[in-house]
Order: structure tokens, then sequence, then C-alpha cells
């Protein structure tokens, strides 16, 4: 869902080349997206599912045959993680909180935000300065569908430590 599904036209010709493509895939609520007469068309399901497309196509000698065929059109994965609150040289821990409805997560991809990349579920990254970074990850369900998020950041800088004292030494013996 959300990604555009790709149709290739197998039909065989015979003995007269066809000069003719009637699409319907099967999805009445994408009004005039519904259907094509392109060769090799594209549609966009709106929502997960099963879907009979239909194929018509038309010879120049005015023939006309027709097949269908179930599509399986899978949800996209909702891509979602947690960062642990870090300061600058510490590790930052993300907690993958993704799921992937009717599949399963397949791969992960993490950018960052400061050229840093990671391709495990749940990784660790150390920034080097303190600030805001936009958070990028891409998910992969096992049907190959993908989608992603992107959350900010934010690395604390370091307090400095420092002290002062005063001495008040007395030798010893003596009296002031």
């Amino acid at each position: 869902v959300g990604g555009s599904t790709l149709f290739t036209d197998a039909s065989v010709p015979n003995s007269a080349a066809i000069s003719s493509w009637e699409w319907n895939f099967g999805e009445p609520s994408s009004g005039t997206n519904n259907t094509s007469t392109l060769q090799n068309p594209s549609h966009t399901y709106s929502s997960p599912g099963l879907y009979t497309v239909m194929l018509t196509v038309t010879n120049s000698n005015s023939c006309v045959h027709d097949t269908t065929m179930q599509v399986s059109v899978n949800p996209k994965p909702q891509p979602m993680f947690s960062a642990s609150v870090s300061c600058v040289g510490d590790s930052t821990s993300f907690t993958d909180l993704s799921i992937a409805p009717g599949s399963g997560i397949s791969a992960w991809f993490w950018d960052f935000g400061d050229g840093g990349t990671a391709t495990i579920q749940n990784p660790k990254h150390m920034y080097m300065t303190a600030s805001t970074f936009n958070v990028k990850l891409r998910v992969t369900n096992l049907a190959n569908c993908v989608d992603s998020i992107v959350i900010p950041v934010t690395t604390r800088p370091k307090p400095v430590a420092a002290f002062s004292y005063t001495s008040f030494f007395c030798p010893a013996g003596q009296v002031v």
C-alpha cells in the first residue's frame, strides 16, 4: 500500500498484433484511476487486500480476449523507535518499535543524522557534538514493502566539572 504496483502485459499476439489493452485494477473506489489503456501500467492501491485484476486485449483483427488474476496488496510496515537520553561521548541506545501487520520486519536501516548508519534492529550510536539530530529509520517487511520515519534526537552537552578552595595553613607550634 502506498507504492505503485507494476503490471506487465504478457499477452501472446499469435497471428495478429495486439492493438489495445484495457486494464481494470479491481479497486472501484479509486475512480478513474481504476482503469488504464497502457500496455504496462502501474496502480497505487489505497488499502491492503486481495484484488481481482482484469486485462482485456484486442488484436488488429478485432478479436478480443480477457484474463483475470488475483493480486495481493500487502500493508506497509509501520516504523517507530525510541532513543535514550544521552550526553556527548556517551552511547545513545535506539529501540526499534516498528510493526509489520500480517508480516514481519526483515531489514532495518538507520541514519543517525551525523553521517553514521546501522543495519541492526536496536543499535547504539555515539554523538560527538551536542545538538538535535534528525534520525531516520527505514524498515522493510517480508513482502519487501518499505516505509520510514524521521524523529529528532537531542544529545546534551556534558557539564564542566570545576572547583576552587581556600587553604588556611597553620604550621605546627605557631600562634597568630
